[in-house]
């Protein structure tokens, strides 16, 4: 004689998942709280990026013309005056962005300055806009010529969040979806 075939029912109550379900979905109308609690790892991370030089890759040094130009002769990157990193992770100051909307959030800088250390600039050549002669800083005494080959600059980024810190932002919208 066959067992065969084998019916099983089951009742299963999900009224507690489907309440659960509910207040995710209302959570996720509206994001600004989990978004604005990233926006503290992302702007710890940002200036730690300052601190370290660059993470998870140190950033090239800077050229020894580059640090006798400086105002200090320091060799600390992008720490010149300090103007860069403080518009990166303070929201008051001159060239911030920090724009909180229901579902995103930008953060940076908009100094020009800015662009050029995240993203590099190629080799180019310069030449004298309104002057006769370009004047070029050299120490001691600047140097005049009719154009100059600009190096370059390596792409040094510093708006960049770290592995770590995706975990703690995922781990933020995951307890905020859920109410903790």
């Amino acid at each position: 004689m066959s067992r065969w075939p084998i019916s099983l029912e089951f009742e299963i109550d999900d009224r507690a998942f489907q309440k659960y379900m509910r207040q995710a979905i209302k959570r996720g109308k509206d994001l600004k709280p989990p978004l604005k609690r990233s926006g503290v790892v992302m702007t710890r991370s940002f200036a730690e990026n300052f601190k370290a030089q660059g993470r998870p890759n140190r950033w090239d040094p800077l050229a020894p013309n580059t640090i006798a130009q400086r105002r200090k002769r320091s060799s600390r990157i992008l720490l010149d005056t300090g103007r860069m990193r403080i518009s990166t992770i303070s929201r008051i100051a001159k060239g911030n962005i920090y724009d909180l909307r229901r579902y995103e959030l930008k953060m940076g800088t908009n100094l020009q300055v800015g662009e050029w250390q995240q993203f590099g600039v190629r080799p180019h050549t310069i030449s004298p806009k309104t002057a006769p002669q370009l004047a070029i800083p050299i120490p001691g005494s600047p140097i005049y010529a009719m154009k100059f080959n600009h190096p370059g600059i390596d792409p040094r980024p510093f708006v960049v969040i770290q592995r770590e810190d995706e975990d703690e932002i995922t781990n933020i919208f995951a307890d905020y979806l859920v109410g903790r």
